[in-house]
């Protein structure tokens, strides 16, 4: 969380003394259609409370002890595309996302259980709104969030199985982020938070206790990621 708040403070450092130096131009058109990259930082909180026990690992446990709390942090990049429309100094667009996750953690009960939580992928589909100045633009972000988001236990010892489950989960995102153009291609640095509902993950057929279900709530999902983005008008001189 430290590290967010730094590279955050950073993010309107930036603003402010570019703002400071008074470049309120309007030199750069940001309108047409981009492609994105990014790469970065992310952190995710996440709880697992068994709702239906299946009398088998330690899932009733689970229950009586508060559920088990992940605090997971890792890499996080992928790729974009949106569209932007210039009024005047004014920006705004539709934008979508999809990123690789690298968020996984892994614990053990006070028995002899593995409990394994893991958010591999995000996808966003948002809106846009900011302000350009010169080649700066500062912009808020803001829609629909989805990721996909696994649970596991491993029981190690008496009756050993695995209990493993994939769901994707929906929620939403807000942001904000700087951009500096250089010609067709801009770089800056963003933000977002993300917080997606909690998922009932099911044992499949064959669980040899017979049906567990686990409620898993991933929330508290900060990103902050270095960001480059190419106009294509300009890339094919439109």
């Amino acid at each position: 969380m430290r590290n967010l708040l730094l590279a955050t403070t950073f993010l309107f450092g930036s603003v402010s003394a570019a703002m400071s130096e008074g470049h309120l131009t309007e030199d750069y058109g940001w309108s047409g259609l981009y492609v994105s990259g990014h790469l970065g930082y992310g952190t995710v909180d996440t709880r697992a409370l068994t709702v239906i026990p299946a009398g088998f690992f330690d899932l009733c446990c689970i229950a009586s002890a508060g559920g088990v709390n992940h605090s997971a942090d890792g890499v996080v990049g992928g790729i974009g595309i949106g569209y932007n429309f210039q009024m005047g100094q004014f920006v705004v667009g539709p934008e979508v996302t999809i990123a690789a996750a690298d968020l996984s953690e892994t614990t053990f009960s006070t028995f002899d259980d593995v409990y394994t939580t893991d958010l591999d992928m995000l996808l966003t589909a948002v809106l846009r709104a900011g302000y350009s100045w010169d080649h700066w633009l500062i912009y808020a972000r803001g829609g629909y969030a989805g990721g996909n988001v696994s649970f596991s236990v491993v029981d190690t010892v008496g009756l050993t199985g695995v209990f493993a489950d994939k769901q994707w989960h929906n929620g939403y995102v807000v942001g904000a982020g700087v951009e500096r153009s250089f010609g067709s291609v801009s770089f800056g640095i963003e933000y977002n938070y993300i917080d997606l509902e909690s998922q009932n993950h099911m044992s499949g057929p064959g669980f040899p206790a017979g049906i567990a279900t686990v409620a898993v709530s991933p929330s508290d999902i900060h990103t902050i990621a270095a960001r480059v983005a190419w106009k294509l008008d300009s890339i094919f001189g439109n």
